[in-house]
């Protein structure tokens, strides 16, 4: 009880379960407060856990994508230089059955008109001499086997020489720390990645690059297209993109006009075309906008 100004005695009956009460429902929250609080961070290293694991999925799928181009090349290569050692295998047996060799006749020259002709004893001793070896010179022309063979080969075919075209090596792109971006007070939507060259020999390659932002429930109507273009069947029906020209890496900033909530956007979905329009890479990336 308390006593009050005038004297006066005031009761406060039950304060004990007053204040029990009070403090039993102050540690009840604060219990309440640590389960949520230790629920929360369970749950976020298991969401840190999983992007991890996507990202190092999704790291595997590229480099077993580049190595599977790797191979395929160099088996069209492979096919080529087979194709060629066949083609120079054979050229040289053609060429042993078109060139036939005649045995060299022996020709004996006439003497003159006003040398006597030799006496022959009548039994000599020794082997008999040969009957006759003398024998005209055969007149320059063609031999008698060619008329054969130009005949044989009249009906055929004339050989063709294959020319192999090696290919060049093949071309591998990726993207790597991308990024979505959005400054306060602005409709610009900023979307920035690094676009690496990891050909298995590097050269300088020129070529466009379309980005589409998408989300899980959105229809394509409602997809940003990275310059805007329209969408056929969720493609770009256009490849006239942002232009670049690399040797090793550069660091693309595409821009767009949009002032939408970007809170149901979480993909975007990359195309890297050449300059003569082939496709070099197709790559959708999780995003959230900062």
């Amino acid at each position: 009880m308390f006593i009050g100004d005038h004297g006066k005695v005031i009761e406060l009956r039950h304060i004990r379960w007053l204040i029990g009460g009070t403090m039993l429902v102050t540690v009840a929250a604060i219990l309440a407060a640590a389960v949520l609080f230790g629920l929360n961070q369970k749950l976020s290293y298991a969401n840190r856990k999983l992007r991890r694991s996507l990202e190092t999925s999704q790291a595997d799928m590229k480099k077993v994508r580049q190595q599977t181009d790797l191979l395929m090349a160099q088996l069209a290569l492979a096919e080529v230089k087979a194709s060629d050692a066949a083609r120079k295998a054979s050229e040289p047996e053609a060429d042993s059955r078109e060139a036939i060799v005649e045995p060299q006749q022996t020709v004996t020259p006439e003497p003159p008109a006003n040398t006597p002709p030799p006496t022959v004893a009548s039994n000599p001793p020794g082997p008999k001499p040969a009957a006759n070896l003398s024998a005209q010179p055969k007149p320059a022309g063609p031999k008698p086997t060619e008329p054969k063979q130009a005949e044989a080969k009249q009906g055929e075919p004339a050989p063709r020489t294959m020319t192999a075209e090696v290919p060049q090596d093949p071309v591998m792109v990726e993207i790597d720390n991308l990024q979505l971006t959005r400054p306060d007070g602005t409709g610009v939507l900023n979307l920035e990645f690094k676009l690496r060259n990891v050909s298995p020999r590097p050269r300088r390659i020129e070529g466009r690059v379309i980005a589409i932002l998408k989300g899980d429930d959105l229809p394509a109507s409602e997809w940003v297209t990275f310059p805007r273009m329209k969408l056929v069947d969720g493609r770009p029906s256009e490849k006239n993109g942002y232009r670049f020209a690399i040797n090793n890496w550069r660091t693309m900033r595409l821009k767009t006009n949009f002032s939408g909530p970007l809170e149901r956007y979480n993909l975007a979905e990359i195309y890297v075309f050449s300059s003569e329009g082939q496709i070099w890479l197709r790559e959708a990336e999780p995003v959230t906008a900062h």
